[in-house]
């Protein structure tokens, strides 16, 4: 299944939600690298390919990671901090897709741009500032996400960057994070109740609209995964044939 169908199946039933997650997070697990080569960043098209596979790994080990605890957070129905991971998974599948992107556009248009400074950027980029370097004394700043996410909705869905603001909502602490999530306004008494448990007022909402993202983002990840493995030995051609 494309990431197209993905993105536009009709929402299925929460135990096929469930299903899709645990299938998911099995093949995100499944043979998942250990150990790679190292060389410093050189500026060498011919390490491109290893920078590659350094950055696509390190994102795959954050995906598992922060899956593993959201699906133990649904479990247990902590439905707010479970979609506020599950906003840093479909972030870090927005990179993937970014990483995707860039090697699609090189294997079909043979030229790197600024490809050395994107991968540069993927693998060790930080914004905290120029004072800090990683241990060979590079230092890139990190990517944005935002730009990521407005790549990935005109390729895919408009609305991506509306669901993004959704999730930020939750993510930040306004409304949806908050009163929306631990009060319930007692209008016709002049209160307002406050509890964890309000939460579950809403609580087939936001487990739905929480389970479906989490499901999607793991799909969509190994989906992108997959792709970009294929593109690996294309590209890996051009950074021999192009050298320094």
């Amino acid at each position: 299944m494309s990431e197209d169908d993905i993105l536009k199946k009709e929402a299925p039933s929460k135990e096929e939600f469930w299903d899709e997650i645990r299938e998911g997070y099995k093949e995100l697990i499944k043979d998942i690298p250990i150990r790679l080569p190292y060389e410093p960043p050189s500026g060498n098209k011919k390490m491109f390919p290893l920078l590659t596979q350094h950055a696509k790994v390190g994102l795959r080990y954050r995906t598992a990671s922060l899956a593993e605890t959201a699906i133990e957070l649904f479990e247990k129905d902590k439905l707010l901090p479970a979609i506020i991971i599950a906003r840093s998974i479909f972030e870090t599948v927005i990179l993937l897709f970014w990483l995707h992107r860039r090697l699609e556009q090189v294997v079909k248009e043979r030229k790197f741009g600024d490809m050395d400074d994107f991968l540069g950027r993927m693998a060790f980029g930080n914004k905290l500032g120029s004072d800090t370097k990683n241990q060979d004394g590079y230092d890139f700043e990190a990517l944005n996400v935002m730009t990521g996410i407005k790549n990935f909705s005109k390729v895919h869905d408009e609305k991506i960057t509306e669901l993004y603001d959704d999730l930020c909502e939750f993510a930040h602490p306004n409304f949806s994070g908050t009163l929306a999530c631990f009060s319930k306004l007692k209008r016709e008494y002049g209160y307002v109740d406050f509890s964890f448990d309000a939460i579950h007022q809403r609580g087939n909402e936001l487990q739905g609209f929480g389970l479906s993202l989490l499901s999607v983002c793991l799909m969509t990840f190994n989906g992108y995964e997959e792709e970009i493995d294929r593109l690996l030995p294309a590209f890996e051609a051009i950074c021999n044939e192009k050298g320094e």
